[in-house]
């Protein structure tokens, strides 16, 4: 676990990489998924088998809006 700082600091690296590459993160802190353009999910649904969510933050931050 990262503090604010460095949870920071990290972001500002992912951002710079993400000019350039793709990078694909596991993650659980909330400050590196807002910096993310895409998050996706893994979900078990009730019959047993797996589920993938996905979200783009720039369509879902427009939906909060209006």
């Amino acid at each position: 676990a990262l503090d604010d700082e460095h949870s920071m600091q990290f972001t500002k690296v992912l951002n710079e990489l993400s000019g350039h590459c793709q990078v694909i993160l596991i993650t659980h802190n909330q400050e590196t998924m807002q910096t993310a353009k895409n998050l996706f999910g893994i979900n078990n649904s009730k019959n047993g088998s797996t589920e993938i969510l996905s979200l783009q933050l720039s369509e879902a931050k427009e939906q909060a809006t209006v």
